[in-house]
């Protein structure tokens, strides 16, 4: 009986070891925050639209593709939330993806009345510490008046898509413009309405075809501006006009696909989804 006592102590032995070995680890991870403490958030109901203001901690960050909403109550129904634009992120775990890693807000469309839960899914990480949290559950009691039968109003949406009277439709308030400059640079522009302005942060190009592929925009500053949704931003009034910058291998063959995206809104409060508009570039 004596050879197995001692076999006992001895692996008694080695994990107390073990353990005294990982406890600066252990300390470590003692600093870490909560998940409620690191990414805090607040619901508010605004007319027929839920805003989720996240308060997103220094040195953390939430994945962007792990946000997910759900809504319980009778006769809730939400649409597909409006998001800012994320931070490209080569993560270790997921590979490339979109992170937020500073305060942002996400407005999500909806139809209902009375009382509901929404449910808030995410996954976020400490960056400092290379530690990543499990997917969290979070719930929230909110109150809603938006009927179903309101829903014909679609400019209370932000980002609506659709136009009335007095607003123009985004094809005629952000007029692109788009020239080849010949070699290696394509010049782009925007006329842009008065009451109306295109985010800088949203204006993209594309280059697809004969090899070619979209090296660098050289977009001029914008004028500053507070936005509810982005925070803080640039934007463009009257007009703008950037150099693109392209890799084209063979400058004298075929002809080119130019994509590009923007997106702006109207000084009164609505704004429009991302615009796309398609180019061929000689």
């Amino acid at each position: 009986m004596n050879t197995p006592i001692s076999k006992i102590s001895a692996l008694i032995g080695s994990l107390l070891l073990a353990l005294t070995a990982v406890s600066p680890a252990l300390a470590q991870q003692d600093d870490l925050l909560r998940a409620s403490e690191a990414f805090p958030y607040t619901v508010t109901v605004e007319g027929d639209e839920l805003v989720v203001d996240w308060k997103v901690t220094e040195g953390y960050y939430l994945y962007k593709d792990k946000i997910q909403f759900s809504i319980d109550g009778a006769n809730a129904k939400i649409d597909e939330p409006l998001w800012p634009r994320a931070k490209p992120h080569s993560d270790e775990f997921f590979g490339e993806q979109p992170i937020y890693d500073a305060d942002f807000v996400v407005v999500i469309p909806y139809q209902g009345e009375g009382a509901a839960e929404l449910t808030l899914r995410s996954q976020g990480c400490s960056e400092a510490m290379g530690i990543c949290y499990p997917p969290q559950r979070w719930t929230t009691d909110v109150s809603l008046n938006a009927p179903a039968v309101a829903a014909t109003s679609a400019l209370d949406s932000p980002f609506s898509a659709a136009t009335t009277d007095g607003f123009l439709p985004p094809e005629q308030a952000f007029k692109p413009l788009v020239a080849g400059l010949g070699g290696n640079e394509i010049e782009i522009g925007f006329q842009i309405e008065p009451g109306y302005y295109l985010y800088r942060h949203s204006i993209d190009a594309q280059l697809s075809g004969n090899r070619a592929t979209t090296v660098a925009i050289d977009l001029p500053n914008g004028k500053p501006k507070h936005d509810e949704y982005f925070g803080e931003t640039e934007v463009y009034f009257d007009g703008v006009i950037a150099t693109v910058a392209i890799d084209r291998p063979d400058v004298t063959g075929g002809a080119e696909t130019l994509t590009l995206t923007y997106q702006g809104c109207a000084e009164d409060g609505i704004c429009y989804p991302d615009q796309q508009n398609v180019f061929e570039i000689a």
